[in-house]
This record gives C-alpha cells, structure tokens and sequence, in this order.
C-alpha cells in the first residue's frame, strides 16, 4: 500500500525466477504532490531491502541483479514518475533495478 512507506507490499518470483517487488497503489490518495512523495519514499525502502544482506537470507542465491519492482495502479503514476523504467541505488547506474508499471482496472 502506497501509503505505507516502510513496508514492501508484495515480494513474490517472476517465472524466470526474479524476485518481483510490489508496490500497491489502490489511487487512495488523489494530491499528485503527495502521491510522488509518497511514491519517492516506497522506492527509497524497496531499494534499501533490495541492497541489504536481508535480501539474500530471504532468498538465498540472488542479489540485486535478480530484483524487479513493479507498480500496480488504477492511474499512472504522477508527474516525473511516470515513463520510470529503473531505478538505482545513490544514483549508480550500473546498480540499476528495472522498474515496470501495471495499471489494473
């Protein structure tokens, strides 16, 4: 839930076994300023676990290399968001994780 900023919403395995990173977007909340804000810190904690050692305790064998995110939304995402295809840890580009949007009915 987009509005839960600290918690990842979903963590499941794409069939070419990636770990597929979830974030839900239930259109909640309508302020598009609010919502890139709250999006922009989604992603800080979705990248942050896909950095962390947890990430390998909790499958072992992968890295970031192995991470997707995907955003699930009934609108697009606001603003500067939208057209996001990665995303990356300080900045690093080599270190990129890709990004897909999903919008649901």
């Amino acid at each position: 839930m987009l509005e839960q900023p600290d918690v990842i919403d979903i963590i499941s395995t794409t069939p070419d076994g990636k770990i597929l990173l979830v974030i839900t977007d239930a259109g909640q909340t309508v302020d598009q300023g609010q919502r890139a804000a709250m999006y922009a810190e989604k992603l800080r904690t979705y990248v942050a676990y896909a950095c962390s050692e947890e990430l390998g305790r909790d499958n072992p064998g992968k890295t970031l290399a192995d991470v997707r995110i995907r955003i699930m939304s009934p609108t697009p995402p606001p603003g500067g968001l939208n057209g996001l295809s990665s995303v990356s840890p300080a900045g690093d580009p080599t270190r990129a994780i890709p990004v897909e949007v999903v919008r649901f009915p």
